[in-house]
């Protein structure tokens, strides 16, 4: 970690990433641009998020409608009056494909900043690199991808057993005589599947950008206590979270369409619900959030060194005009002015570095997540409570 208490550089180095973006790469894509469904240079999200609904959503309506069970019975059970096949396959399934490239974009700017800001020094370069490189291995390692393929399919299948055994018959199937319809069948080999692989391939890619920040923080960075953001130059980096805000949106559509089902069907009050909600919510800002404490480290050092070497200073510049040792070392470096200027200076610079947060995070970081959250449920409490009491809930839920 090495501090400074200059203004960043006029010439940034706008030094190469080795090209890391966070949607890009992997088989699932790779099968995706030999199908001509992606370029090199685009992702086709629109087309992509069509087809996608249009395979796993068309065939279950289809299947059901064949079967008599898209409208009866009439208690949830019903394909047409389940809220899960609308939540995951036409909110979460287009939402999650549509987030890609604003996440390949916005990412890769907050990577930019680190050196075009020369927040990495020159020297870190290589091992910044290093980072990369383990990064867009990650991204792209077919294996990673098999297990979440296989995890999605065991998941499928445990899923759909348990709703049946849960609610009985449905466009599922029917668990008395042991039979799962045709639409249940897609539900478990093509639809489910999709829908999983896609929200565990977005939580992998997470962790590994979390992974990648948290090898930064350990880079010798340059820290400016003085830095006009108050967080010593990195308070950018706290705008990640809101990338993902569009995931928890996803995810949490589908646990809402869950609330919903026994809020309409099985009478359950949402306030008995609150407390479960409170703690989805609170989750979900923690999980998305807590990698920025890994800055905190080298903030709160920079901040130590900071405060001690102007206390040093100062108490050097106190002395008086004997202090010649002082300002000789000061002005040669042009770290601080002349003699006559350094008493104001260090109070100025050491009030800086003492003011500075040693936590890339606010309100605004929090907010988003907690926004993403929250919507969805809030939609699903609309089946029980008046505009005024949703109000008031979800300000219980977020404040």
């Amino acid at each position: 970690m090495t501090t400074t208490a200059n203004t960043i550089s006029a010439a940034p180095t706008a030094a190469d990433d080795d090209g890391f973006l966070i949607a890009r790469g992997g088989p699932f894509l790779a099968v995706h641009e030999r199908a001509h469904l992606t370029r090199p240079d685009t992702l086709r999200p629109v087309p992509r998020a069509l087809l996608y609904v249009a395979v796993a959503y068309l065939p279950l309506l289809a299947l059901s409608l064949i079967a008599g069970t898209a409208l009866e019975p009439d208690d949830g059970r019903a394909f047409l009056h389940d809220f899960r096949p609308y939540a995951a396959y036409l909110i979460a399934l287009p939402v999650l494909v549509l987030m890609e490239p604003m996440a390949d974009r916005r990412l890769r700017s907050l990577l930019d900043h680190f050196l075009r800001a020369e927040i990495i020094p020159t020297r870190q370069m290589p091992v910044y690199r290093r980072h990369i490189r383990l990064a867009v291995a990650l991204r792209n390692s077919w294996i990673a991808e098999a297990m979440i393929a296989a995890i999605v399919y065991v998941s499928s299948y445990m899923l759909t057993d348990e709703t049946l055994a849960r609610y009985g018959r449905s466009w599922l199937g029917d668990p008395a005589i042991g039979d799962v319809s045709p639409a249940g069948w897609w539900a478990v080999l093509v639809s489910g599947p999709l829908v999983g692989f896609l929200l565990l391939r977005w939580f992998w890619r997470y962790l590994i950008w979390a992974n990648l920040i948290r090898q930064i923080a350990g880079l010798d960075l340059q820290i400016a206590t003085d830095h006009p953001d108050k967080t010593g130059g990195l308070a950018f980096i706290s705008q990640y979270p809101a990338v993902f805000s569009a995931f928890v949106f996803a995810v949490t559509s589908i646990f809402a369409a869950m609330i919903a089902k026994d809020l309409v069907y099985a009478g359950t009050e949402i306030t008995s619900l609150k407390y479960v909600v409170a703690v989805w919510i609170v989750a979900m800002v923690v999980i998305y959030t807590i990698p920025l404490t890994v800055f905190s480290g080298p903030l709160g050092e920079a901040k130590r060194t900071e405060m001690l070497r102007y206390a040093g200073l100062a108490s050097r510049a106190a002395a008086g005009p004997s202090s010649e040792s002082a300002e000789a070392e000061t002005a040669a470096d042009g770290e601080l002015p002349l003699k006559s200027q350094v008493p104001a200076d260090l109070k100025k610079r050491y009030d800086a570095a003492n003011g500075m947060s040693t936590l890339p995070l606010g309100a605004r970081t929090i907010l988003p997540i907690s926004m993403a959250a929250a919507l969805p449920i809030a939609v699903a409490a609309a089946t029980q409570l008046p505009v005024k009491q949703i109000i008031k809930f979800l300000k219980f839920l977020i404040l």
